[in-house]
């Protein structure tokens, strides 16, 4: 059986970013930037108040205190969006907003909550220093700065970096889409009412779900039944997808037909991986494009999903960053492995104080999807590791983290 870690080598070596798009800068939130951003013009784009007073010249402000404040004349009221009218001279002051354009000759602004008005002149009760609470042309962005990075996803903060810089439209991966499969003569549909021998399909609103929330389109396709003729037709039938995925039908029953019928219309790349849950995994190409066969148990298939489906999904969109985020933990009691498998066990993981708490979300049987719904993480236990005790440290792995490099 295969390592895991040469799987998901072989996994990224197969698949590769399929292509970028334009989108309104309103929709881009959570895309993958294409293209690194380079800054057209400085930000901000002139020196500005940073906060509410009086533009001075320093040097008129020496010495200043309540009992002897520097009386200074007011030239104008500044607002945010105006224009200065006049140059500061020595003796005077603009009456200042934040935001709004340092006037020449000015060189500091003075808080209000430091000063008092009366008679169109204004008492300055402390000195301040050259700069102070001035914003600087060109301080946060400078012309020609490489600002944002292709690959990154995109947030609230990167959305109003681009929106500050002139951009109405933003260049983004292409969201890869991504055929759901999932096979069973035993599946019904959500709403339907259960019947002897058979179960509701959880799997295809589950991988749907993955596939959306790591950037995918999903088009689930109905329930297919476990025959060849089936599975091939479905198969078949998609067309302009990125990914095919399918789940169930990849193991070694009369009725795993996925294996067989990958072998016939495509090429598998590897099956059986040296992990739990998780093992009869297959991974191929069909018409030139990635298919990955999950094993039909819920628990393994998101577990399998998060490890191998989603970093190709994030590589497809052109992102850097793959890897869950990973922490050390103490875990809270028992637990016994195989030897000679990578298992993935659920666990709820918290922060209290500076170290990290591993909880075992009960038991670990891979039909048993509401402890997965309990899980934020995964401990990783090695392939040489066969038991943990309460106390011992655990890498864990959080499923909740956004990925890193």
């Amino acid at each position: 059986m295969l390592h895991p870690t040469e799987a998901l080598d072989i996994i990224l070596a197969s698949v590769s970013q399929v292509g970028t798009e334009k989108v309104p800068l309103e929709e881009s939130l959570g895309r993958t930037l294409a293209d690194d951003v380079r800054a057209a013009e400085d930000l901000p784009p002139f020196d500005n108040s940073a906060m509410d007073g009086y533009a001075v010249r320093a040097a008129d402000t020496a010495g200043a205190s309540e009992e002897h404040p520097a009386l200074l004349r007011v030239l104008e009221d500044l607002p945010a969006g105006g224009v200065p009218r006049c140059a500061v001279g020595a003796g005077e002051a603009v009456r200042i907003m934040t935001g709004a354009p340092v006037p020449a000759g000015a060189d500091a602004v003075v808080m209000v909550e430091k000063t008092s008005r009366c008679n169109g002149q204004v008492a300055v009760q402390a000195p301040v220093q050259p700069g102070v609470n001035i914003r600087r042309c060109g301080e946060d962005v400078r012309r020609g700065d490489v600002c944002l990075q292709s690959g990154m996803v995109l947030r609230p903060a990167e959305i109003g970096v681009l929106a500050s810089l002139g951009f109405a439209t933003v260049p983004v991966a292409r969201q890869p889409v991504v055929a759901v499969l999932s096979t069973g003569d035993e599946l019904l549909a959500p709403e339907e009412a259960l019947t002897p021998g058979k179960i509701r399909d959880s799997n295809s609103p589950a991988l749907a779900a993955m596939v959306r929330r790591y950037g995918g389109v999903p088009r689930v396709d109905p329930r297919v039944p476990d025959t060849v003729t089936e599975v091939e037709a479905a198969l078949r039938r998609v067309e302009g997808v990125d990914l095919y995925l399918t789940s169930g039908g990849v193991s070694v029953g009369d009725f795993d037909v996925v294996k067989e019928v990958l072998s016939r219309l495509g090429e598998i790349k590897f099956w059986r991986l040296a992990i739990k849950p998780g093992k009869p995994l297959v991974f191929g190409r069909l018409g030139g494009r990635p298919l990955f066969g999950l094993p039909g148990n819920p628990v393994s298939a998101l577990v399998a999903f998060e490890q191998f489906v989603r970093p190709a999904l994030l590589k497809m969109q052109g992102r850097r960053a793959l890897r869950k985020a990973e922490v050390t933990a103490v875990i809270n009691g028992y637990y016994k492995s195989r030897a000679g498998k990578v298992e993935f066990v659920r666990a709820h993981t918290t922060l209290r104080e500076t170290v990290y708490h591993a909880r075992i979300c009960g038991p670990q049987g891979s039909g048993r999807l509401s402890t997965m719904s309990q899980a934020n993480s995964l401990i990783v236990l090695p392939e040489d590791v066969t038991t943990v005790q309460a106390g011992d440290h655990v890498r864990t792995q959080m499923l909740d983290y956004p990925e890193v490099e």
